[in-house]
């Protein structure tokens, strides 16, 4: 029975093959903080650094993504533009 052992967020074992294999799948799998993935959360970042609150950047920010844009310019553009309509619509 192999033990495992988390050490500075790579897991080591007895046998140097299953340590190797589990760094590889770690590498793979999505993150667990419940974010999208980079560009989602350098949308959010660049909307949050514009000075929208993340709660209602977040708000805007998800209908867009599920768009299937995948440019950070195209997505920002897009929930500005959505911003925009809400607020005077």
């Amino acid at each position: 029975m192999n033990r495992f052992y988390e050490k500075s967020e790579v897991y080591f074992s007895k046998n140097s093959n299953i340590s190797f294999f589990i760094l590889e799948l770690r590498e793979k799998l999505p993150s667990v903080s419940g974010s999208k993935d980079k560009v989602f959360d350098d949308a959010l970042s660049a909307l949050v650094n514009l000075g929208y609150k993340k709660n209602i950047a977040q708000e805007f920010l998800e209908p867009v993504y599920k768009k299937g844009h995948m440019d950070i310019e195209t997505i920002i553009r897009e929930v500005l533009k959505l911003m925009s309509e809400k607020k005077h619509g």
